[in-house]
């Protein structure tokens, strides 16, 4: 049986969510509004900035001097995850507040262009870490080979897992959006925690229900049911015409 007809629906699930989806949504700020473009451009900067510029290069440079672990499940591998989990929190939120602070001092913020910047964050993280990745696998054999070593169960959660992220993301904007427009600047070290959290679990889960990914899978929908709902309840407040916008 050929690698397409074992895997083309799982990868191509992947290559939707991760490369597809991000491409849709330029497109349809051009279409439609090129005003949320600009929001939509400064989060995915702000992802670039803090994890490519930054954090991922920091990481590199530690990891020279120090190993994960090799005991899991110990106190020193829950401090090494919550050591990276935390750290993702710390400058992915910074980088939100610092570039959604720059984008309101060019124009007033609304609650569409907070909505645009978190699928902007959300996008780039999408299609750097996993899209693109996956198009230079798929170009030759080798690389195809490399992704049959997973199985395409495997292969579909993983792109499950980048659809649930776009929540994230876009819940965590939000709050660090309010942070920018109330000049509040505890609610970004609260999006740190929640961030931290979110990615501690999932890692720790992950490694106590080791072979069994659904623990850390629930884990991540219920994070990203409750950033969706928070982004429902509060969009309204920020909408052009609302006495909170």
């Amino acid at each position: 049986m050929t690698f397409w007809a074992s895997y083309g629906m799982p990868v191509g699930f992947v290559l939707v969510i991760t490369v597809l989806v991000p491409l849709a949504l330029v497109a349809f700020g051009l279409i439609r509004d090129r005003a949320n473009l600009l929001p939509f451009g400064f989060g995915a900067l702000a992802f670039a900035v803090s994890q490519l510029v930054l954090r991922l290069p920091l990481l590199a440079l530690v990891g020279s001097w120090f190993t994960a672990p090799a005991a899991q499940l110990s106190v020193g591998y829950a401090a090494y995850v919550a050591a990276i989990s935390f750290s993702a929190g710390l400058f992915e939120e910074w980088g939100r507040f610092f570039f959604l602070k720059l984008l309101s001092r060019r124009e007033q913020l609304d609650g569409y262009d907070a909505l645009a910047f978190g699928l902007g964050h959300a996008s780039c993280e999408a299609l750097v870490l996993v899209g693109a990745s996956y198009l230079v696998l798929l170009c030759t054999p080798l690389g195809q080979l490399t992704l049959s070593q997973s199985a395409p169960a495997d292969i579909a959660i993983a792109g499950m897992e980048r659809a649930l992220s776009y929540f994230i993301h876009v819940g965590l904007t939000f709050l660090v959006f309010s942070a920018v427009i109330h000049n509040r600047r505890r609610k970004v070290w609260g999006a740190v925690a929640l961030h931290g959290i979110v990615n501690f679990f999932a890692v720790v889960l992950s490694s106590v229900f080791s072979g069994n990914i659904w623990p850390a899978e629930c884990w991540m929908f219920f994070c990203a049911i409750a950033a969706g709902l928070y982004v429902l309840l509060r969009l309204p407040d920020y909408l052009p015409g609302h006495p909170k916008a």
